[in-house]
């Protein structure tokens, strides 16, 4: 048995390796993961992620030496490996069936829903590591489930296509990976929607997942954390996190195949780098996941369907109502929401349609 002088990065590395080696044996076995097909680790992809959990030591060499004291404080600065320590330690081997690791196990992993492909097999961009890394990364209430909403490989390289799976779904994981195989993302908070300008909450964030982890959160210097639209002749179509008009931090235009993440030397937004391999870059995979059980649409009242049916004619062109939006007068359509029911709608249309000019 080696004495604490004989300690060294490599041995270090080699527990750690074990250690989610051991987890992975468990948790990649029991029955909902069977509906995904997840990407091979492989001894790059492990080697890539036991490099994440033991970045807090001080030595680099793999042969130079560390102390025990040393090793106590990375442990107990590293929440994500003594979560994994617990997990292996004080729960998998307290148990000998798989239903009782499925009863006991910690939610480390998302349960994945695949809503109208629970017959067809989904490849995933993501390798289990990477699956524990992000899972890891999000608030708890998002933890417990991931429902698959969107793939190029199922639904093909469509913007259209892209917008229609991922609005108003709930937070959402965007994951790309580039021609060159660089994969990253953004967390999404809150709904995606066709707006003109950015918005969103800091509970947003971009990570990077190869070659190297990181999770981005925002600096507080703006609030430009998400943007969407599409089909509009005067505003920018795309998806965008963090950054500026054309310099985002993450980018993917229109267009589905081409995007940009922008960032010298820092994104403004979320203090990221450059999350692709070169600024400009073609998409390969585009995927998104929905995050915690989806909620369920309440049913409106009489009174606010009839509200709805009602709505102004601003309402009807997001485009004009964008421009009204962008020049501060978003209250403009308010006298017109409510229509006479005895009024011809049509004439109405016209007269409301030549009073916008005046107004702005």
């Amino acid at each position: 048995m080696k004495n604490s002088t004989d300690i060294t990065m490599k041995d270090v590395s080699e527990v750690t390796t074990g250690l989610l080696e051991v987890y992975k044996h468990y948790v990649t076995r029991l029955p909902h993961w069977r509906g995904i097909h997840t990407m091979s680790s492989g001894a790059e992809g492990n080697q890539r992620f036991v490099s994440y959990l033991t970045k807090g030591l001080t030595a680099s060499g793999e042969n130079e030496r560390v102390i025990v004291s040393d090793i106590e404080t990375w442990m107990s600065k590293t929440p994500h490996l003594m979560n994994l320590f617990d997990t292996v330690f004080s729960s998998l081997f307290q148990f000998h069936s798989m239903n009782e690791i499925m009863e006991n196990i910690p939610a480390m992993v998302p349960i994945p829903l695949f809503e109208g492909h629970r017959d067809e097999a989904v490849l995933s961009v993501l390798d289990y590591n990477s699956v524990l890394y992000l899972n890891y990364n999000l608030p708890s209430m998002y933890q417990t489930e991931w429902r698959f909403l969107f793939s190029n490989s199922v639904y093909g390289d469509s913007f259209s296509q892209l917008v229609a799976h991922i609005t108003n779904k709930g937070p959402t994981l965007l994951v790309v990976r580039d021609k060159k195989g660089h994969l990253f993302g953004g967390m999404a908070a809150d709904n995606w929607e066709c707006r003109p300008k950015f918005y969103g909450s800091s509970s947003c964030f971009l990570f990077t997942l190869n070659p190297h982890y990181g999770i981005y959160t925002p600096t507080m210097y703006n609030e430009n954390f998400m943007y969407l639209n599409q089909g509009q002749a005067t505003l920018l179509n795309g998806l965008g996190m963090g950054g500026q008009m054309d310099y985002f931090g993450l980018w993917i235009d229109s267009s589905f195949n081409h995007g940009h993440s922008k960032a010298k030397p820092k994104c403004t937004t979320y203090g990221s780098p450059q999350l692709s391999a070169d600024p400009e870059f073609e998409v390969d995979i585009i995927e998104v996941w929905g995050l915690g059980p989806e909620k369920k649409e309440e049913e409106d009242s009489d009174e606010e369907k009839e509200k709805n049916v009602k709505k102004s004619i601003l309402q009807r062109d997001p485009e004009s109502k964008a421009m009204l939006e962008l020049m501060g007068r978003t209250q403009v359509s308010e006298g017109f929401k409510e229509l006479d029911e005895d009024e011809d709608q049509s004439e109405e249309m016209k007269r409301k349609m030549n009073t916008i000019p005046k107004l702005l």
